[in-house]
């Protein structure tokens, strides 16, 4: 084989590398360098049954503790359900600067009030909180002046107020309204919007109930292939997790090509820097063997539960 042949081979079996790539979009044309052979994608866990060293993305490994046995055996199983909110807050962020403390509370209040009496008559007084936050001097430069000197001393000013508005709501249309509302009244700064759930109890029991329905059916395909479960005794271990839309957020950096050519000989080439933006990356359901609500799209809460069976066999007499 001679080297121009060695060389066309190379080049073929990377342009599917390549092609892959380019089709992952920018997020992953940023963050290539960081995917290893643990990630997420890779990782298959395959079979029915999985002893202690069970990996599955190495999620079980760091949950459960229980020290590794030959006469232990677990079955594990996990479940994700992707949940919409029963109602949003939205915290907004107030500063209002003024000569008096008097006059400062008054204008402050003010901006409050016209929020309120702007948004439509969906909301309710329990709907909205005023968080005080601080009042404080605002210092200014003064010159004393002296026979053969002069000194400079701080002297008020004025005064800054800062109070937080928690608005909830329970449609995410009804957001919109509130944040234009607010700019109206020279609020623009948005602190965060919190999800939240009325009752998790109901999420949990519905997760309960696949888990264990997934733990009979592994155990039932074991007695199917001729496995007899006869522990001393068994054990069952369970863990509840929540993932909040806002830890979900990642940072990418817009991809720009500058090396393209002039499609005119007399167009010319500006370059623009490279922005950074934010996507919501919906947490992975890889490693789950049950998602349940696995279309729901947009920013959600992600509740998971992760379920062992332990059981301690009888070790038979050497």
């Amino acid at each position: 084989m001679n080297r121009f042949t060695t060389f066309l081979l190379i080049v073929l079996f990377s342009c599917p590398i390549i092609g892959f790539s380019q089709a992952a979009g920018n997020f992953f044309y940023n963050q290539k360098a960081k995917v290893s052979s643990s990630s997420e994608a890779a990782d298959f866990s395959g079979g029915i049954y999985q002893t202690q060293t069970y990996n599955n993305a190495g999620y079980y490994e760091d949950s459960w503790k229980t020290p590794q046995s030959d006469s232990v055996m677990h079955l594990n199983v996990s479940v994700m359900m992707n949940q919409r909110p029963d109602a949003w807050v939205m915290i907004l962020g107030l500063t209002q600067v003024g000569e008096s403390m008097e006059d400062t509370h008054e204008k402050i209040n003010s901006r409050i009030s016209a929020l309120k009496n702007g948004l439509s008559g969906d909301f309710e007084a329990d709907d909205y909180y005023i968080d005080f936050i601080s009042q404080a001097p605002i210092f200014g430069m003064e010159v004393e002046k002296k026979l053969f000197s002069k000194n400079y001393v701080e002297v008020p000013v004025g005064f800054e107020v800062k109070k937080n508005v928690h608005i909830r709501f329970e449609s995410l249309e009804t957001a919109d309204e509130i944040i234009m509302k607010a700019a109206e009244n020279e609020i623009y700064d948005i602190i965060k919007v919190q999800p939240i759930v009325e009752d998790k109890t109901v999420v949990y029991d519905s997760l309960r109930k696949e888990c264990i329905a997934l733990l009979n059916k592994k155990k039932a395909s074991l007695e199917a292939l001729g496995m007899t479960l006869s522990p001393l005794f068994n054990a069952l271990d369970e863990r509840i997790y929540c993932t909040y839309p806002i830890h979900q957020y990642k940072s990418y950096l817009s991809y720009l090509d500058h090396t393209r050519q002039r499609l005119r000989g007399d167009e010319r080439l500006v370059s623009t820097a490279s922005s950074v933006n934010l996507f919501y990356d919906k947490r992975s359901d890889a490693s789950f063997d049950k998602v349940i609500n696995p279309l729901m799209h947009g920013p959600v809460l992600q509740f998971t539960m992760d379920m062992r069976l332990s059981y301690t066999m009888k070790r038979i007499a050497d």
